[in-house]
């Protein structure tokens, strides 16, 4: 069967987005004194965390999860179509634009 398996893209997608956000809000976080960024630049930051998340899942798919540890049956990797790839690659490095942006305002940089 050719093509991408939109429905695991999907499914990964979404699943990659929850944790990016959770990756995300750990990364900024201190210990019972919230966030070290300033407030106006975190969502910028959790959205760009969020689009990481979300491009490795989708282009990993189950490989990003179980990894090579999982012995009985091994995970499959999605099918992708050229299309499906794009999307992830361009989610991803979307992603990681904008984090990198919250974080270089944050600092002044830019």
């Amino acid at each position: 069967m050719k093509g991408a398996d939109w429905l695991a893209w999907s499914l990964q997608f979404i699943l990659g987005l929850i944790v990016g956000v959770v990756v995300g809000a750990v990364l900024i976080s201190r210990r019972h004194q919230g966030f070290w960024m300033a407030s106006e630049f975190i969502p910028v930051y959790l959205l760009g965390t969020a689009l990481i998340g979300a491009a490795l899942a989708s282009y990993y798919g189950d490989r990003l999860w179980l990894g090579s540890s999982y012995r009985i049956i091994p995970a499959d990797g999605i099918r992708h179509s050229s299309n499906s790839r794009v999307v992830s690659i361009t989610t991803g490095v979307m992603g990681g634009l904008l984090s990198l942006v919250a974080v270089l305002k944050h600092f002044a940089v830019i």
